[in-house]
């Protein structure tokens, strides 16, 4: 993928100006991991519902699935 700018200088400045700043990924969220009842099998989905729901965030995502945990979605 081609893009109109350099992630590693570009991206933070981006993220920025646009308000998006980067989740990193703690201990706690992948402990979380294995207490998650496994009704979505991807790991990355799966992480960002842990990291969502830990945080009492609304999770971004057209999957229904994550209606199955009780989670705030939209989209």
């Amino acid at each position: 993928m081609r893009l109109p700018y350099d992630l590693a200088r570009d991206l933070p400045r981006i993220l920025d100006e646009s308000g998006f700043s980067i989740v990193g990924l703690e201990l706690e969220d992948v402990a979380a991991a294995r207490q998650l009842e496994r009704l979505h099998g991807d790991p990355f989905d799966r992480i960002q519902m842990i990291q969502a729901k830990r945080r009492n965030w609304t999770l971004i995502s057209p999957d229904p699935v994550f209606e199955q945990y009780r989670i705030d979605r939209v989209w």
